[in-house]
């Protein structure tokens, strides 16, 4: 660390002297007062295992000076290897603030050939509250990055500070001419210039060969054969009679999550929010509902309907989705971090442990009684195998290995027809947990207690957008457990929305045609309701960003069955339909009766139908 310090006090000099500006460069507009302490690296410093930095002079005409910052290797999270800048001055809640910075990357090991940072402004202590978080790719030429927000409090001097996160795959990152800049309220952060990253990821192009070998596996295993005959009273064949096909409801799983106070409301945004969820979605989760904490706090006798949570909004939006055939998802039966506060709201998991088990298991056959007929899918284990920093404080190490196993036999022995789902993150999108996740399956199949499905946590960023030929690898590795494999929390959090779309789009594609695939539930739609405002596929207003036109057409139009058929001599007529319920109508020529109305189902065996012109039609037979 000595050597670093060194290293860091020639840097000072270059934060604000050491890049030449040029004609690519974005000007920091006047009026800005910063807030880092730059002038004394003593204060600040690099953070983790496995990284190193020096001071470089580049020798081109961009940049005098800049940080190098090495990456060994790639550690857990990429806040696990930083660098951190404290403030000398104090924000107050509501300012507006820049993060201004340039930087390149000289090496990498990424396969999309690009280096990775993650930037945050953030409260200096626990619970390390966030203004600012993105995650920025680095290409190799020296590029400008601006970065405008709001605080999200009022911190003292030095109670913020700037991190800079290095943890991905080895690289090497420059970074120079690191800055924050405050404007108070008097600019909007709209004001601000801001560099938005183009989405890259390999497997992006048009031509790609993944897109063809999607299209035939979606052929083979998302649709079937559909046969239709019609025969008159006397049962002979009638040809030209005009079959309207109709699909109603699609088998494949394509959902959101969704906030119960919003389905339990009157308001124009409440009724534009159930408008979206009922027209878009087949199965929805509730965000934070049931979760421990919420439901402890919607049952509370202080609760009141201006509150989040609240018990009766939960039932009325329960009743609004069974009204309207919408199937619900549960999350979450149990937390794996036991440090995450939001969750479980104080629980003290050190003495008295065995007691806090007892309020964990009463918890949850509390929940599933009351839910028993109304949510038949639990995420039962919900981050089995993640720390979130928390080094390892999760049940099993609270509680031992044994935990998930007994849990999954106490949920069983409280509901049997539940169908139970382990969620895990950091699978799709990092990578940083697959091998943990998968022994941690394993584990269970060994136990004897083994889930009936996989769910897989996919939030991507700019800097995490898994290729198409990895992604379909990890689904085959996963696969071959035989479970069900569930997409449980999409979302893609980036400033391009051209980019955000076409992402969308292949990582459907890709998933919608793996056969072990069940569904794709997507973590929130709306910006007013999302946790990563960015990633939401409807703005503020309610207008559909172009990655919700990528949903209705994938979901309703391209994977949707809708057509008109007219039978042969024979009386017959035959097409090919995506799996799911089907509305037929059925008219006879010549004005022979009322048109018939049925309906079926559509597996992956197929069907056939006979349907026989009855003796006199009142309108509808079933």
């Amino acid at each position: 660390m000595v050597t670093t310090r060194i290293l860091l006090s020639l840097f000072a000099w270059s934060l604000h002297v050491g890049v030449v500006l040029h004609a690519g460069s974005t000007a920091v507009p006047d009026g800005g007062r910063d807030i880092l302490a730059v002038a004394d690296p003593s204060t600040w410093r690099v953070l983790g295992e496995g990284v190193e930095a020096r001071v470089v002079t580049p020798g081109d005409q961009t940049v005098k000076t800049a940080l190098a910052v090495n990456t060994l290797r790639k550690p857990d999270q990429p806040y696990h290897q930083q660098l951190i800048f404290p403030t000398i001055a104090g924000i107050d809640k509501g300012d507006t603030v820049l993060i201004s910075f340039w930087a390149r990357a000289t090496r990498t090991t990424d396969e999309s050939g690009v280096g990775r940072v993650s930037l945050y402004l953030q409260k200096a202590s626990r619970p390390w509250n966030k203004s600012i978080l993105r995650q920025l790719t680095v290409g190799e030429a020296w590029r400008h990055y601006t970065l405008p927000g709001t605080s999200d409090g009022t911190y003292a001097p030095g109670e913020a500070e700037l991190g800079i996160g290095v943890g991905f795959l080895p690289q090497t990152v420059e970074i120079a001419d690191v800055r924050v800049l405050t404007y108070g309220r008097n600019v909007n952060p709209s004001e601000l210039p801001e560099t938005v990253i183009k989405v890259s990821y390999s497997g992006q192009s048009e031509d790609a060969p993944w897109r063809s070998e999607a299209a035939a596996r979606i052929e083979k295993h998302r649709m079937a054969d559909i046969g239709i005959r019609v025969l008159d009273q006397a049962g002979n064949p009638v040809p030209d009679a005009r079959l309207t096909l109709a699909m109603t409801r699609h088998q494949y799983a394509f959902g959101s999550a969704v906030v119960a106070k919003h389905l339990a409301g009157d308001t124009p945004v409440d009724r534009r929010y159930q408008e979206i969820v009922e027209t878009s979605y087949n199965r929805i989760v509730f965000e934070n509902d049931l979760k421990f904490g919420p439901w402890r706090a919607g049952k509370h006798p202080q609760a009141t309907p201006e509150r989040m949570f609240y018990h009766p909004h939960l039932l009325k939006a329960i009743d609004w989705l069974q009204a309207r055939n919408i199937a619900i998802r549960g999350h979450t039966l149990l937390w794996g971090p036991v440090q995450e506060k939001r969750y479980y709201r104080g629980l003290d998991f050190g003495e008295g442990k065995q007691d806090t088990r007892k309020v964990l298991e009463d918890h949850l056959k509390e929940v599933l009684e009351a839910t028993r007929h109304t949510v038949p899918e639990w995420d039962v284990i919900n981050h089995p195998v993640a720390g979130f920093g928390d080094k390892g404080a999760r049940l099993d190490t609270v509680y031992g290995p044994r935990i998930y196993p007994d849990i999954i036999r106490l949920t069983r022995k409280t509901n049997p027809d539940l169908r139970l789902f382990v969620n895990e993150g950091s699978i799709m999108p990092k990578g940083a947990y697959r091998t943990a996740y998968e022994t941690h399956i394993r584990a269970l199949f060994d136990a004897g207690t083994l889930p009936d499905g996989i769910g897989f946590m996919c939030h991507f960023g700019e800097a995490t957008l898994t290729g198409m030929k990895e992604l379909y690898a990890q689904l085959d590795r996963f696969a071959a457990f035989g479970l069900p494999l569930l997409a449980t929390e999409l979302d893609i959090t980036t400033h391009d929305e051209d980019g955000q779309a076409a992402y969308l789009r292949d990582f459907m594609t890709l998933w919608f045609s793996h056969p072990k695939t069940e569904g794709i539930i997507m973590w929130g739609f709306w910006e007013g309701r999302h946790w990563r405002p960015d990633a939401a596929l409807y703005r503020m207003d309610f207008s559909p960003k172009p990655a919700a036109e990528v949903w209705t057409d994938l979901v309703k139009n391209q994977w949707w069955t809708r057509e008109t058929l007219t039978t042969g001599k024979k009386g017959l007529a035959r097409t090919r339909g995506f799996h799911g319920e089907y509305e037929l109508r059925v008219a006879f020529p010549k004005g022979a009766q009322k048109e018939v109305v049925t309906s079926f189902r559509l597996g992956p065996e197929g069907i056939d139908l006979t349907l026989q012109m009855p003796e006199e039609s009142d309108g509808d037979i079933r």
